[in-house]
This record gives structure tokens, sequence and C-alpha cells, in this order.
């Protein structure tokens, strides 16, 4: 996120920064959509 940030605002590279932004989200919905089906069963019993 770091490196995020530097690239994006620190030397103006919007377009590496939208990319990378796009990139971490795809990666974070699908470790929450992995973390859901691996939990479900837990998830329904409550």
């Amino acid at each position: 996120m770091t490196n995020l940030f530097r690239n994006t605002f620190g030397m103006w590279n919007f377009g590496l920064g939208a990319a990378a932004s796009t990139l971490y989200m795809l990666l974070s919905l699908g470790l929450i959509l992995f973390w859901y089906r691996v939990f479900r069963e837990d998830l329904r019993a409550r």
C-alpha cells in the first residue's frame, strides 16, 4: 500500500495507481470469497 501511494501521488503516476488498486481489490475479494467458502458451515451454525 505504501508503494501504491508513493507511485500514485508521489510520482503522479495515476495509471499505475489505478491498476494496482484494482488488483489489490480483486485479490481481497478472492480472499474473502475463499474465507467464506471455508467457514460457510460455521457461519450457518450460529
